[in-house]
């Protein structure tokens, strides 16, 4: 005898679909707040630097050191055969026109004739080969002297550069609260562990008293100066490569990631082309711990 089978209500067989639905609608409700939690982030409002976008003069420029090395170098020859009998100064010493650099003694002569060798400039004793009781012939190279009445400066430049270092590009070397400018006469072409050298001659007047070996810091300039839109250097530029950066909100409650682009740079400002406005701040810190998030809560 077949069995009768009750048919269950409309409600039971659906269940599962009543189920189904109320989870998607459960997904579809909280998505946008989950979403929001996994793109914002809190922030100690203490440990962040804040800027503000401004509207200045921007050129582009970068600061290295540079080396002072006389022009004009006079090498310093035996006028005759002998023995050197004395040194009377070290390499680096400043020379005076007349000085008596070393003396040599004659042995070709039977009352072996001294020979006083002078220094014929002003300027400093950049090399001396010899030694006391050396020989040398008659023509032979002793020595080197640097003229100090013109001076160059060479530097060494990172080869990120190389292409917009050429010569006639100017500089400033800044001594002694004066300006003094420079211009570039020679780029060498080689490539040594990531830099280039270039060697630079003053313009018009040189600083006095300085001598060779001494250092600098020269103020090369790539362009001339623009009005431009700026935002003082930090460290977000190391994540966002200049695409992006968090906005501080007018309440200063709060920061939201806008693109932007970017155009050039110097030690105190990046220049911005698009995306803010004169008078808006932004976070000038790293971002490395919140790089993924849309907004930041300053707490």
């Amino acid at each position: 005898m077949d069995r009768i089978i009750a048919k269950k209500p409309w409600y039971q067989q659906r269940k599962k679909w009543f189920m189904l639905i109320c989870v998607l609608a459960i997904i579809l409700l909280y998505a946008p707040f989950l979403y929001t939690l996994k793109t914002q982030s809190c922030v100690n409002k203490n440990t962040v630097y804040i800027g503000e976008v401004k509207t200045g003069y921007f050129q582009e420029y970068i600061y290295k050191i540079g080396i002072a090395s006389p022009i004009s170098i006079i090498n310093i020859n035996a006028f005759d055969n002998g023995r050197i009998e004395k040194v009377f100064f070290e390499q680096g010493s400043e020379l005076t026109k007349g000085d008596v650099i070393l003396q040599l003694i004659n042995t070709d002569l039977l009352n072996c004739k001294s020979i006083d060798i002078k220094s014929a400039y002003n300027g400093q004793l950049k090399s001396i080969i010899v030694q006391e009781g050396q020989m040398v012939l008659k023509g032979e190279k002793l020595g080197q002297i640097g003229l100090t009445n013109n001076f160059k400066i060479n530097i060494f430049v990172d080869s990120f550069y190389f292409k917009r270092v050429h010569e006639g590009l100017k500089a400033i070397l800044r001594f002694k609260k004066k300006d003094y400018h420079l211009v570039v006469e020679k780029v060498y072409p080689e490539i040594r562990s990531g830099q280039f050298e270039i060697e630079l001659k003053f313009i018009e007047e040189q600083p006095q008293n300085i001598c060779a070996g001494q250092a600098f810091k020269i103020k090369i300039e790539f362009d001339k100066a623009r009005k431009a839109l700026l935002v003082p250097r930090g460290d977000f530029c190391q994540t966002t490569n200049g695409q992006w950066i968090f906005v501080l909100d007018a309440s200063g409650e709060y920061a939201i990631k806008r693109s932007i682009k970017m155009g050039g740079k110097n030690p105190k400002y990046y220049e911005i082309l698009e995306g803010l406005a004169p008078g808006e701040k932004v976070l000038l810190n790293s971002y490395d711990l919140y790089a993924d998030s849309e907004k930041l809560l300053l707490k």
